[in-house]
C-alpha cells in the first residue's frame, strides 16, 4: 500500500512542478524580456508580442523576422530574459529542496534501536556418542594340512 502512495505522489509531484517551474519560467523570461526590450526604439505593443513570443520559446523565430539593424539588441534581450528565467526557475527549485529536507528531517521518527546485547551465538550441541565400533576378528588360522594351493604346478 506504501509502495502505491509514494508511486501516485510521485507523479503528481512531478507533474506538478512542471507546471509550477513553468509558470515561473515564462513569466519571468517575458517580463525580463520586456525590460530589456524597453531601453529600445520599438513600439510598446510591439516589445510586448515580442517579449510574449521569447516567454513561449519563440525567441529564434522572432528574430529571424526583425529588421537586420536591431536582431542583435533582439537576440540580447531574449538570451538576457531567457538567462533570468532560468535563474529564477533554479533558485526556485532549490528552495524547495531545501524545504523538502528540511520538513523530511523534522517528520521522520528516529527507529528505535534493539538495547538488548546481540545474542550471544547458540551454543553448539553436545556431541552425540560415538557409534558402536565393530570389532573385527582375526580369521582362524589354517593348518597346512587342510589348505590347498590356489595353483598347482603340472
Amino acid at each position: 500500500m506504501a509502495a502505491g502512495t509514494v508511486n501516485t505522489l510521485r507523479q503528481v509531484g512531478t507533474a506538478t512542478g512542471v507546471a509550477v517551474l513553468g509558470a515561473i519560467y515564462a513569466s519571468r523570461v517575458t517580463a525580463s524580456t520586456l525590460h530589456t526590450l524597453a531601453g529600445l526604439p520599438i513600439a510598446t505593443g510591439s516589445a510586448r508580442r515580442l517579449a510574449s513570443a521569447v516567454g513561449s520559446g519563440a525567441g529564434t523565430r522572432i528574430a529571424d523576422t526583425v529588421p537586420p539593424a536591431s536582431r542583435a539588441a533582439i537576440i540580447h534581450a531574449a538570451r538576457a530574459g531567457t538567462a533570468s528565467g532560468l535563474n529564477d526557475v533554479l533558485r526556485t527549485a532549490a528552495a524547495i529542496a531545501i524545504l523538502g529536507a528540511i520538513a523530511a528531517a523534522a517528520f521522520i521518527r528516529d527507529q528505535p534501536t534493539n538495547s538488548q546485547p546481540p545474542a550471544s551465538p547458540a551454543p553448539a550441541p553436545a556431541p552425540s556418542p560415538s557409534p558402536p565400533q565393530i570389532r573385527h576378528h582375526p580369521a582362524p588360522s589354517m593348518s597346512t594340512s587342510s589348505a590347498r594351493p590356489l595353483c598347482s604346478a603340472p
